[in-house]
């Protein structure tokens, strides 16, 4: 679609909250500032007990899923309304995301700009800061048999194009949902965005991600280490979260590569496995639950194994 002329965009900010209630605030003051400002704000809270969260801002609706449906889940929910009641777009947020004031203008912006009918947009994305890490997190390309992060020189590019943002901030076009269908929310907490991106690339939308857009957003929850007298960040998810990560990365990875690139996708998650246990037995604790969430993970994403744990968080 294109903006007619003097009409704003309707905008649904969606945020999936989970135990972190001074984060939500930050976060959902960070959408009321937005000079483009939104339609409604949507909150799927998976805590166990509800967050308690001032009314202050206009047009907010909070639903309280205890039994917590995930990322997957809340995503698919927001979309999902945002169909049936008319929206332009959803602007997809965890709590802990803080978008520049701009962001969200300079997000529609570049849709405006680049959009059109023979090479049209499904998700424009910021370009998403790490200040725990210190980095910017890249976009993720599919080469051959796995998923890689795509890191431009960001000082001369306006906009590029991945097959997967990071799901964190991105505005996505409800025209191409409607083509796509919904996101497969059984993935639950990790590699939703790697999914949908790459299944929107295949129905021939393009994913962008805006340079001008800045969203500070922390990945994961890294763990800074030694490592032959280096500081080096890994990451130190929960034990349930490392188990949906190795389970969906393991999964999305051998169903995208081609069939004479699989035994590389076997090989590379291998490395993964390798490499994680190794991690795990230097630097992180609860180290044999670990270990099970990461082979059982890599495991059950072998088999295609898809369905949420009787218990997450």
């Amino acid at each position: 679609m294109v903006f007619e002329a003097g009409r704003f965009p309707k905008v649904l900010a969606y945020v999936t909250a989970y135990q972190d209630e001074q984060s939500l605030r930050v976060c959902l003051d960070s959408i009321a500032k937005q000079v483009l400002p939104v339609t409604h704000i949507l909150v799927v809270d998976n805590s166990p007990l509800p967050l308690l969260l001032p009314m202050q801002y206009n047009e907010l609706v909070v639903i309280h899923c205890p039994e917590n449906i995930g990322v997957g889940g809340g995503v698919t929910l927001a979309l999902q309304q945002a169909i049936n009641q008319g929206y332009d777009f959803v602007w997809l947020l965890d709590q802990d995301s803080q978008p520049d004031v701009m962001c969200l203008q300079h997000l529609a912006q570049v849709y405006q700009e680049q959009h059109c009918i023979e090479a049209p947009i499904a998700m424009v994305a910021p370009l998403v800061i790490d200040g725990v890490m210190d980095r910017i997190i890249g976009g993720a390309v599919f080469d051959r048999y796995r998923f890689k992060e795509y890191l431009p020189n960001w000082d001369t590019a306006l906009w590029v194009e991945c097959d997967a943002p990071i799901i964190s901030g991105i505005l996505i076009a409800i025209a191409a949902v409607k083509v796509a269908g919904l996101p497969q929310q059984e993935l639950f907490m990790d590699g939703i965005d790697l999914e949908y991106g790459f299944r929107l690339k295949q129905h021939n939308f393009r994913n962008i991600i805006a340079s001008r857009a800045i969203l500070h957003h922390c990945l994961g929850n890294p763990l800074k280490v030694l490592f032959l007298g280096k500081p080096y960040f890994i990451q130190n998810y929960s034990i349930p979260r490392s188990y949906y990560y190795h389970r969906n990365h393991t999964h999305l990875e051998m169903l995208f590569s081609e069939s004479k690139y699989k035994p590389w996708t076997f090989l590379w998650r291998c490395y993964i496995v390798a490499k994680d246990l190794l991690l795990t037995l230097l630097y992180r604790d609860q180290k044999s639950s670990r270990i099970s969430a990461c082979l059982i993970g890599t495991w059950h994403g072998f088999l295609g194994r898809i369905r949420k744990l009787e218990r997450s968080s």
